[in-house]
């Protein structure tokens, strides 16, 4: 039975650790403390233990626990039957990318290297990776400043990453071919829209987009599309670049996904780039088109090896990313305060037209094909 006190089950985890360890890593190994780094993220909380080996400098373990948004309840989060479901599944899907990874034989794709899953604490426990996110790497000041061999070796990545998720689907997903079912996208496309008129009173400016998006879907009906398990979070924090050139993807789990057109992952990680492009507080203004443009050829180079891109597919589901981002954008602000608060509102107002541009001219290119 758990302890209520979220200290006491910090330090009873940190325990069981603690005696794990040798069994881990060797009888010489141990932990440099006992206590570990909390670090809570919106999903999870982490906890981080330093391990030495006689000889050897140390090294760095996490254990993560699953959490719904910003619960911050340790003992719900622990106790939840769902989030222990979820937990579980993640480690074994962690386990089965790292086995097809290894057999795959590339270098320069990699996965989370996890040690033990402690149920009494709901936690995964892996190795720490040394590595950084797509979105710290596409926000340094020597990729907005165009160094070429930077951007080079962001752009290698990309490709990558499309190799990384085609391979997720493929592995994880029981990729197939299927007819494109419209019902659960036009109920999301419902949802989004509402979300935009709840923040932002703009339903008669938004009125000839969810037309469109009408007219798209009936064009789309019925077609042969490429249906998979979604990764769900597949972003730019979410992907990462270790120092020899190697891509992790974190934060997969199949209990919380849902079998959706290939595009829906695609595009959620090009929405994201379009939209760290547009904020104004990240002076993303200053990438170029062009290289969005070779960054999205890129991926599509490493995912689709040996069938063909569905072009209005890919305009469909980038419209979707766009009409996801007019709610993003405005709803991000609710938790800021303050300056940084009018210049976030203030630069909403001025990238909602760009947004819902953009939207309209996905789905003209569905619609003109018609």
């Amino acid at each position: 039975m758990l302890d209520p006190d979220e200290t006491s089950i910090i330090q009873q985890l940190s325990e069981a650790i603690r005696q794990q360890i040798p069994v881990w890593f060797g009888e010489q190994a141990s932990l440099v403390r006992l206590e570990p780094i909390q670090i809570r993220y919106a999903f999870s909380f982490a906890f981080l233990y330093d391990v030495a080996l006689p000889g050897q400098q140390f090294f760095r373990i996490r254990a993560k626990i699953q959490d719904y948004e910003d619960r911050s309840n340790l003992v719900e989060a622990i106790l939840d039957a769902e989030l222990r479901s979820a937990s579980r599944q993640e480690f074994e899907a962690l386990q089965i990318m790292a086995r097809v990874i290894h057999e795959q034989a590339d270098p320069q794709l990699g996965c989370i290297q996890t040690i033990a899953y402690l149920p009494p604490w709901n936690a995964i426990v892996m190795r720490e990776l040394d590595a950084t996110s797509f979105r710290e790497i596409i926000l340094r000041p020597d990729m907005r400043l165009g160094v070429h061999a930077i951007r080079q070796r962001f752009s290698k990545a990309v490709y990558l990453a499309g190799k990384w998720l085609r391979l997720y689907h493929q592995t994880m997903g029981d990729m197939r071919l299927q007819p494109f079912d419209t019902l659960d996208l036009t109920n999301h496309i419902e949802m989004r829209f509402r979300q935009i008129v709840e923040i932002q009173a703009m339903s008669g400016a938004i009125r000839p987009l969810r037309q469109k998006f009408d007219a798209a879907l009936s064009v789309l009906k019925g077609s042969p599309v490429y249906y998979t398990l979604t990764h769900g979070d597949f972003h730019l924090s979410n992907i990462l670049l270790t120092p020899n050139d190697r891509v992790i993807v974190l934060d997969f789990d199949p209990s919380f996904r849902e079998r959706k057109p290939i595009y829906y992952g695609i595009l959620q990680l090009f929405t994201d780039i379009d939209v760290q492009k547009t904020l104004i507080s990240n002076f993303g203004f200053l990438i170029p088109r062009a290289y969005l443009l070779e960054l999205r050829e890129q991926f599509f180079r490493g995912y689709f090896t040996d069938i063909a891109l569905d072009k209005h597919f890919n305009a469909l589901y980038s419209a979707i990313g766009m009409l996801r981002s007019i709610y993003w954008y405005k709803n991000r602000t609710k938790t800021m305060s303050g300056a940084k608060k009018l210049l976030a509102l203030g630069a909403y107002q001025l990238m909602r037209p760009y947004f819902c541009s953009k939207a309209h001219n996905y789905l003209d290119e569905i619609l003109q094909a018609k």
